[in-house]
């Protein structure tokens, strides 16, 4: 997927690293701080996806941080979750912080990991984005990302194709289907013609690279094809 980045901000150093550990072979770019001053520089800097903040640091709690990102025109809308050892924070954490989620920090990391791409699908699923693989689309001007880096705009026909197909991928989507989709009604002719035109603009906007991933199987219909990452071996947890 699309590197998302993770802002993990806790006094515990060793438990930073394991989440470092165990974040970054998943594909996300993932910082740490230790302080809530540093927290509040650091998200104001790199605008976290997401924000693991645990409740009590050196310099004051969650809430602390929690207030200045909240009140902050440009990111208050940035995911938080809230990590403690102490359970009975998690009503703290959900009325005062306003964070999306409390995660006891005596559960297991697949938890943690779980609970992050839970959020994250949420949140991007209410911005209008879709990810898939090294792909990120944007509803925004039907903006199409690789690896974070733009690639182009797409009209709306093209983009609701392009959409569809990474929505079933790994399967094929037939020419009904998509007309169903895209124009509201049965498929014809001249709608199969359509489509057609409209996969070679789509192929021709997304460039050679990009384009190719994009193939069409007689009695099938049409699917999109993303390229197998090569995926590090992971450490073992600490």
């Amino acid at each position: 997927m699309p590197m998302q980045t993770l802002l993990a901000v806790d006094d515990n150093e060793a438990w930073l690293r394991t989440l470092t550990r165990w974040f970054a072979p998943l594909g996300y770019k993932i910082h740490t701080a230790t302080t809530c001053r540093d927290a509040v520089t650091m998200t104001e800097t790199l605008r976290p996806d997401c924000l693991l903040l645990d409740y009590h640091l050196d310099d004051g709690t969650a809430e602390d941080v929690c207030d200045y990102v909240r009140n902050h025109e440009n990111l208050k809308k940035t995911p938080i979750i809230v990590i403690s050892i102490f359970e009975d924070k998690e009503q703290t954490a959900h009325g005062q912080c306003q964070a999306d989620a409390f995660i006891y920090k005596c559960t297991s990391l697949e938890n943690i990991q779980w609970k992050v791409e839970s959020l994250l699908r949420r949140v991007n699923w209410e911005r209008g984005v879709t990810l898939k693989g090294d792909l990120r689309l944007e509803t925004t001007d039907y903006q199409v990302f690789r690896d974070s880096k733009h690639v182009t705009n797409l009209s709306r026909d093209q983009f609701e194709l392009f959409t569809l197909l990474l929505e079933k991928s790994p399967d094929f989507v037939s020419d009904n289907e998509i007309t169903k989709r895209l124009f509201g009604s049965d498929l014809s002719i001249d709608r199969c013609d359509a489509i057609r035109a409209l996969a070679h603009r789509l192929r021709k906007k997304l460039g050679p690279q990009l384009g190719r991933r994009i193939k069409n199987k007689a009695n099938l219909g049409w699917i999109y094809i993303q390229p197998c990452p090569r995926t590090p071996s992971r450490p073992d947890a600490a």
